[in-house]
């Protein structure tokens, strides 16, 4: 069944703060075009067959999904024009055409951000920085996050046991408490902090290592003054070995211990016809899975 486009809400004339022709010319060529261009991709979805190319059949799927996102905030957006108003500490802000963030809300964004003002000014800002003041921003919530999360920890908090070292897990629910906790060290505790970012011994030991690192809790005046020295070296031999040093005096003060170990899966070897790599822009791994492919005969 082709996509509808959905009617305005509420008379564009009666809404203050922005102009009947940018909101018109917004729903009709903005939002119109996407359900139409969505449409059209369906049509071509149906009208494939068995023999169509994988790599056709997934541009037509990203261009899909791309399209669903812009057509269901559109009608989010528009859907939400012109809300109620009233009196209050959660009202907005003085601007008499912006919606207020109910209290229950209100509730939840304080215990993160301090206040619902403050978390108006971040969330609205955010907006206007993004596509040249005109880009989306969503305020969601998902226990998935929790839950990704919550295995490995409790599996490391395992592992501790049976040297003696006894932990009850502290589930975040909110990434914001969790983001500012980290950001100003306030754990107190044992926390499990993860680092992806790429890099070498030396942005390792910057960020985990000397004592200003943002990931570091305390730190040896000693190894802070190797850092600076290697990081003024220029002979790369002389710095290798500063390197070195700095890293056996963590591993004589006994600085880190390993506590689990990530695999990820990747599809490389002299069998294999398609690796996956870098078919997802800035994917580190073999993805698509269903991508990958054996040369033939080397099954």
């Amino acid at each position: 069944m082709p996509q509808e486009i959905a009617p305005i809400a509420v008379r564009p004339s009666t809404l203050s703060g922005i102009s009947e022709q940018m909101l018109v010319s917004h729903y009709e060529s903005n939002y119109g075009n996407a359900v139409r261009t969505l449409n059209a991709v369906h049509r071509e979805l149906a009208a494939l067959d068995a023999g169509t190319p994988p790599h056709r059949l997934r541009g037509l799927k990203r261009e899909e999904l791309s399209l669903m996102g812009s057509v269901a905030l559109h009608e989010l957006y528009f859907g939400n024009l012109g809300g109620f108003r009233r009196a209050g500490p959660n009202s907005g802000l003085g601007r008499p055409d912006w919606h207020e963030v109910p209290d229950a809300l209100a509730a939840e964004v304080a215990a993160d951000f301090g206040s619902a003002s403050a978390w108006r000014r971040e969330f609205v800002g955010t907006a206007q920085w993004l596509a040249g003041g005109s880009g989306w921003v969503l305020l969601t919530y998902s226990r998935r996050q929790l839950v990704v999360a919550r295995g490995a920890v409790e599996a490391v908090i395992n592992s501790l046991q049976p040297v003696g070292i006894r932990a009850r897990l502290r589930a975040l629910e909110r990434a914001a408490a969790y983001l500012r906790a980290d950001q100003e060290k306030g754990f107190k505790r044992v926390a499990r902090i993860g680092s992806a970012a790429a890099g070498n011994a030396a942005t390792r030991i910057e960020a985990c290592v000397i004592t200003d690192g943002i990931r570091s809790y305390g730190g040896y005046p000693e190894i802070d003054a190797l850092y600076r020295e290697q990081a003024g070296e220029r002979d790369a031999k002389k710095r290798e070995a500063l390197l070195h040093r700095i890293q056996q005096a963590m591993h004589e003060r006994v600085m880190f211990a390993p506590i689990v170990e990530p695999a990820f899966l990747n599809g490389v070897g002299p069998r294999v016809d398609e690796a996956g790599l870098g078919l997802i822009t800035g994917h580190l791994y073999s993805a698509p899975y269903e991508d990958l492919r054996i040369k033939p005969g080397r099954r």
